[in-house]
């Protein structure tokens, strides 16, 4: 029995030592993944604002109308991000040359949309950095570990790889 205690010992500290290197994995993996979901949450507040300005704007075209009710309608982030684009297109092809800069209340509504899209931006390439910096540790010995015991990271692995590359 006593030849036993000291195998026991080592194999009760590996086992531990296992865990904790699991352990820490996993959290790593879950503060990039909040990051990740943070700036995203970012970025739509700011499609929001500005989907916001353009429905309470008398002056909003049908065409940028109609690019808010797709807008609406979209679920999932690469649809958003798409949604987003081509409302913007429609605003600047159709609203942004009709606005009278010298106007305060076309003034005060240009400025606040094209605020938004700035601030929109922003968030966006926050986004890809954390991104960026999480696709970069899930490709890590530690990222590989977390893919085992993560869901989310298994989920957000396989988003990513069916989406397709963007220019």
């Amino acid at each position: 029995m006593r030849k036993l205690i000291v195998p026991f010992a080592l194999l009760l500290m590996g086992v531990l030592l296992g865990t904790a290197v699991v352990r820490d994995c996993v959290r790593l993996a879950a503060d990039r993944n909040n990051r990740v979901l943070v700036a995203d949450g970012d970025m739509a507040t700011q499609e929001i604002r500005l989907v916001d300005f353009l429905m309470n704007s008398p002056k909003t075209t049908p065409e940028v109308y109609a690019a808010i009710s797709t807008f609406k309608t979209i679920k999932g982030r690469q649809a958003r991000t798409q949604a987003f684009d081509a409302l913007v297109a429609s605003y600047r092809k159709t609203m942004s040359g009709k606005l009278d800069a010298n106007n305060p209340l076309d003034r005060k509504l240009m400025d606040e949309v094209d605020g938004a899209i700035n601030r929109r931006d922003v968030a966006q390439k926050r986004y890809d950095e954390e991104a960026s910096d999480y696709l970069d540790f899930l490709q890590s010995w530690r990222g590989g570990i977390a893919k085992k015991f993560y869901l989310d990271a298994q989920r957000y692995v396989s988003q990513q790889a069916e989406q397709p590359l963007t220019p």
